[in-house]
């Protein structure tokens, strides 16, 4: 009689090499869903970095002193602006990029006040298992970055007052 050898895994072996893999992407995830967080408001950081200095070469070049934007109102304008005349890329201009949306404001000079601006990045989901981000951001004239809690939407925020518009409800980032 001849016997016959089958080679292969069991339905057994099979299962067990699944719910090892399971268990590995059960550890694995949540890292990694942290980890493109964290890139996401580097990235964020950057951004309002690099256009702090695109409006201080605006407001130099092309602004005759004054910064891109509407005045007295925070919206996508400053972006816009910007992105129209080259000096910072069509991505950020649209105000989305990396999960943060950005909006920005600004403040004419007056007799009594000199011209100034706010840039503000806002994760597009700030809590729950999918948040693209955990901060709000924002920068000034100044150019000194804040933060707050994205659970509260009004962390961060740029507030336009008399003569000037500055960052509220916000701590310096370190």
């Amino acid at each position: 009689m001849k016997t016959i050898n089958h080679r292969g895994f069991s339905l057994v072996e099979l299962l067990i090499v699944v719910v090892i893999i399971g268990i590995l992407a059960a550890i694995a995830i949540p890292n990694l869903l942290a980890s493109r967080r964290s890139a996401n408001e580097g990235s964020a950081v950057s951004d309002l970095r690099m256009v702090h200095g695109a409006q201080m070469t605006y407001a130099s070049s092309l602004g005759k002193g004054l910064f891109a934007g509407n005045a007295g109102t925070v919206d996508l304008e400053p972006f816009t602006q910007l992105g129209a005349n080259g000096i910072i890329d069509n991505q950020l201009a649209g105000g989305l990029k990396s999960g943060y949306v950005f909006t920005g404001g600004k403040v004419d000079a007056t007799f009594d006040w000199p011209s100034s601006f706010c840039l503000r990045a806002v994760p597009v989901a700030g809590n729950g298992t999918f948040a693209t981000g955990i901060r709000n951001i924002a920068v000034a004239t100044d150019g000194v970055m804040y933060g707050g809690d994205a659970t509260n939407v009004n962390n961060a925020q740029c507030t336009v007052a008399t003569g000037s518009i500055s960052v509220t409800s916000a701590t310096p980032l370190s």
